[in-house]
């Protein structure tokens, strides 16, 4: 089980993690961080701008860098259980040993919202005396992993950003990378439902670069209800990498919201997709679909269109019914269950 230290010195909180598990877990009932209150976890540390409230997530942290041309980044990557929404200053401590050939005036922080794939910050180098990088990110910045590596490297194709939203009765979707590695281009998908997807539009990638790159593709003729879009990438050798799906909602007074399980069939990481993405109070529960009895119960305080949830730790692969509900929402998922 891991071990929290909670510590108060200075309006910081110091929380402290168990060395053997080296994660630092937080539970339905959440940690909420006050706006420019600075926390330590294990090294890391954070000063939101505004308030935070971290939920069903955990912060762990990897020894293995994350590979790159011509140098890979520090060993040291701080790894979120899902995605989070921050704006602020972010930094960590490093060690020497950690240093895996970087030297530390080239060091920036890196960071990325998707798990294996970093995107660079612009930052001024690396405290040397302090063995210290931060950055203050003005605008909120959906992180996953957080680590640092030298500007020059080329990493793998790095999302720093993904979305789409209406533009009259079009969707604009954008996206932007932070390098991009031997990336041939991009596949935008779209879809009525997050299941049955085609092919939307390909767009040529830029090959190798270090610098920031943007694209933009218009949909002119979106479902008049719900879009839902998949962006993935490809590689010259054919590696495809998917970088998620993001979905718009066109106002209809005969549309009932509705809630998309994904991935479906699920592994270990499974999302509730909430096409408005407005804060609400959801009830989830697991349901045996043959008898209709309940298996778990979950209260959750969703905020933004993706949510992730905790998979009941005693559920057997198999099918499963996902009853979902909230003030305007009333929906049912069947989820295949794949460990």
């Amino acid at each position: 089980m891991t071990t929290k230290k909670h510590l108060f010195l200075n309006g910081a909180l110091l929380l402290g993690i168990q060395a053997a598990s080296a994660q630092f877990v937080v539970g339905g009932e959440g940690f909420f961080i006050k706006s420019g209150t600075t926390v330590f976890v294990d090294s890391l540390v954070m000063t939101p701008n505004a308030d935070l409230t971290i939920v069903n997530n955990s912060i762990a942290i990897s020894r293995a860098a994350i590979p790159g041309v011509p140098k890979g980044s520090v060993a040291r990557v701080y790894q979120f259980g899902a995605p989070i929404s921050y704006s602020g200053v972010i930094g960590f401590f490093y060690a020497n040993s950690e240093l895996n050939g970087n030297t530390e005036p080239e060091l920036t922080l890196s960071y990325n919202s998707t798990t294996g794939q970093i995107g660079f910050v612009n930052t001024s180098p690396a405290n040397a005396s302090s063995n210290f990088v931060s950055q203050t990110l003005a605008s909120p910045t959906t992180l996953q992993q957080v680590t640092a590596a030298a500007s020059a490297s080329a990493l793998p194709v790095s999302l720093l950003s993904f979305s789409v939203r209406p533009d009259g009765h079009k969707v604009k979707i954008e996206w932007e990378t932070a390098s991009e590695r031997n990336n041939k281009g991009f596949e935008i998908d779209r879809s009525p439902d997050a299941v049955r997807f085609t092919r939307l539009a390909t767009v040529d990638g830029r090959g190798t670069v270090s610098s920031r790159q943007k694209y933009q593709l218009v949909d002119d003729s979106p479902e008049p209800t719900v879009t839902y879009y998949r962006l993935r990438q490809v590689d010259f050798d054919g590696t495809v990498k998917d970088y998620g799906i993001k979905s718009v909602v066109f106002d209809s007074p005969n549309h009932s919201l509705k809630v998309v399980a994904y991935p479906n069939p699920v592994t270990s990481r499974l999302s509730l997709l909430l096409p408005d993405g407005r804060p609400r109070s959801l009830k989830v529960d697991w349901l045996d679909p043959v008898t209709g009895r309940r298996l778990s119960t979950e209260s959750i305080e969703a905020v933004g269109a993706e949510q992730p949830l905790t998979i009941p730790s005693g559920l057997r692969s198999g099918l499963y019914l996902l009853r979902v509900n909230s003030g305007d929402i009333s929906e049912s998922v069947r989820i295949s269950l794949q460990k």
